[in-house]
């Protein structure tokens, strides 16, 4: 294609702009790389060698029934075939992964993470607690825990509990209310037990239909009244070694009570367990196990490096195929809109008269429409999708073109050139198509990086509202979104954030570049 020395001159003028010049190769390359994002970041491999044959299941589907002996028709999982015993049965098999082996959908175990897991030893002190049943008559009617309390061979069933515990006036009346059906509290007291101090408990009561036939009362050394305080919280690594100095509580267990501690918090790192109780110098302990389990979304980790999102997908792997969608929309998006917008810019610039009125007021008419509830409507009755948000965001979007090439083309339509061609017979069509339409594209042309920029920021504020990509497409509004629910996840603000940055800031540079050299005032002198 020979190019006239006026675009010439642009180009040479563009060129000239170094900042414009520079951003519109790296867009140009960036975007380039990012249509081949299958074979950058995928989980399907490049080649598979698997018993002798190749396969390419980065271009080509391929069943289970191809690779596994009771195979169905459903499509392979390569890292799981990765792991079969028909893979490795034979050492000659081998998979190419791409650079980054992850897909845009696959969801990462946590077990696959290698994420630094720590567990956590509490041991606390276990107080020693007897319950006692009385009747209305203050006689014990049942107990438990009596030998915490008392001698074996004293007999205390059917006997006035205030043979044995002191019982305050307070304490008569709060055992009062409950026999008599009313509501309380949970309320202790300081009584005296063998001249022993003692807390006596007793728990909320709530009427009931019947009143009680027994009340319960929880009896407890004073001393051992601070309940599950923690003596001790250890902090393990997964190869069981202590993150600070050695536990002091296993200066005081028995080499045999330490093995049993250990024991169950190493089987703590694959399944839970319940906490054990261990009894020395007459103190009863409870071990209690906990491990700092991983949850999604996840920051930096190994193989990784802008961490996973709150469906364990690889953050980076989502910024590439972003990249290509959210691109590849602006252009499909900007291209629809501008072909509409010149379609009936220059049919009302043209004729003109009755047409350009009656056309005009159509145009105000659809412009009136909401775009946001539209496609809210469409988008509950035929589901979201890439095709019908493009078609309904480029059906509602080309009125501003429209209102350019409209006035380039009652402009141009009068001009000398125009006149002629209309003398030597040439249809209307043959001069909108090559007489006026080439001359009206300047605006058009230098409005392009900005509409692009323009339509780049609108889909990612869709997605970001829930209205835009369907669920699962890679999207920088998607990832924003998911942000906003996790604010601590600081990985999902900022690289999303950093890649709409670079990208609308080539995209101005690109656009500021061609609207000044398509500015001929900027380079015209008067001699």
């Amino acid at each position: 294609m020979k190019l006239n020395p006026i675009t010439k001159k642009r180009i040479q003028r563009f060129k000239s702009i170094k900042r414009a010049y520079y951003s519109l190769w790296i867009f140009v390359i960036l975007y380039t790389l990012s249509l081949f994002s299958n074979f950058i970041a995928n989980d399907y491999p490049l080649y598979v060698s698997f018993n002798g044959k190749g396969y390419y299941p980065v271009l080509f589907d391929y069943p289970k029934s191809e690779f596994y002996p009771d195979g169905d028709k459903t499509l392979t999982n390569f890292k799981d075939l990765k792991s079969h015993e028909v893979y490795e049965k034979d050492s000659s098999n081998y998979m190419i992964f791409p650079l980054i082996p992850f897909g845009y959908q696959e969801n990462i175990p946590v077990k696959e993470l290698n994420a630094p897991i720590r567990l956590v030893l509490n041991v606390a002190t276990e107080p020693k607690i007897a319950t006692i049943d009385i009747k209305s008559d203050l006689t014990i009617r049942k107990i438990r825990g009596k030998e915490q309390f008392f001698n074996e061979d004293q007999k205390l069933k059917k006997k006035p509990i205030t043979d044995f515990i002191s019982i305050s006036t307070e304490l008569k009346q709060a055992i009062k209310n409950r026999f008599d059906n009313k509501n309380s509290t949970e309320i202790q007291f300081k009584e005296l037990l063998n001249k022993t101090p003692i807390i006596v408990k007793l728990r909320t009561y709530e009427t009931r239909d019947d009143k009680p036939s027994k009340i319960r009362l929880y009896i407890q050394k004073e001393d051992e009244n601070n309940n599950n305080q923690y003596v001790e919280e250890i902090i393990y690594f997964t190869n069981l070694q202590p993150v600070s100095n050695t536990p002091k509580i296993f200066k005081i267990l028995s080499p045999e009570q330490k093995s049993d501690v250990l024991k169950n918090l190493e089987k703590r790192v694959t399944v839970f367990n319940d906490a054990i109780y261990l009894e020395n110098n007459g103190v009863s302990y409870k071990f209690s196990f906990d491990k700092t389990d991983v949850f999604y979304p996840y920051g930096y980790i190994k193989g990784h490096p802008c961490g996973l999102d709150e469906a364990g997908r690889d953050v980076l792997t989502q910024l590439i195929y972003a990249f290509r969608i959210s691109i590849s929309f602006g252009i499909l998006l900007v291209v629809f809109t501008i072909t509409l917008g010149i379609l009936f810019g220059s049919i009302q610039g043209y004729f003109g008269g009755k047409v350009d009125l009656f056309g005009q007021r159509l145009i105000e008419i659809w412009s009136a429409l909401p775009f946001l509830y539209i496609m809210i409507l469409l988008g509950d009755s035929l589901g979201r999708s890439f095709t019908l948000l493009l078609i309904v965001y480029g059906v509602l979007n080309w009125i501003g073109i429209s209102y350019y090439m409209r006035a380039e083309f009652l402009r141009l339509r009068k001009t000398s050139y125009v006149e002629a061609a209309k003398c030597l017979g040439l249809s209307n069509f043959t001069i909108m198509k090559k007489h006026i339409l080439p001359n009206a594209l300047v605006p058009i042309i230098t409005f392009f990086p900005f509409m692009l920029v323009g339509a780049i920021g609108a889909l990612a504020a869709l997605d970001y509202l829930g209205f835009g990509l369907p669920f699962g497409t890679p999207s920088f509004g998607e990832l924003l979104r998911q942000a906003q629910g996790t604010p601590s996840a600081w990985w999902l603000i900022l690289y999303p954030s950093v890649a709409l940055f670079v990208i609308m800031l080539l995209g101005t540079m690109i656009g500021d570049g061609i609207r000044a050299a398509f500015d001929p005032r900027k380079f015209n002198k008067i001699e």
